[in-house]
């Protein structure tokens, strides 16, 4: 986890979202919610962008896995901006 916080939530994907802005992503976080779709939140809009999934037959889940289950495969990265 980049900032310590579950996010299991669209609530709570907008609060991991503007702690990411304030530790100094520059203009975009993307959070992406599995089933739920994902949050988009920029600095440009005051209000946070929900996108809903659309229904698709998941063929390989291999990464998705990984990261979940090995969150410090990623450690040596610094995301400045998502987008």
């Amino acid at each position: 986890m980049l900032i310590g916080l579950p996010v299991t939530s669209s609530d709570e994907a907008l609060t991991a979202a503007k702690r990411l802005m304030d530790k100094g992503c520059k203009n975009h976080v993307l959070i992406t919610l599995g089933k739920n779709g994902a949050l988009l939140l920029s600095r440009s809009s005051p209000e946070p962008i929900i996108v809903q999934a659309p229904k698709v037959h998941a063929i390989d889940t291999t990464v998705s896995f990984s990261i979940k289950h090995n969150p410090d495969i990623f450690e040596n990265y610094t995301i400045y901006s998502i987008l």
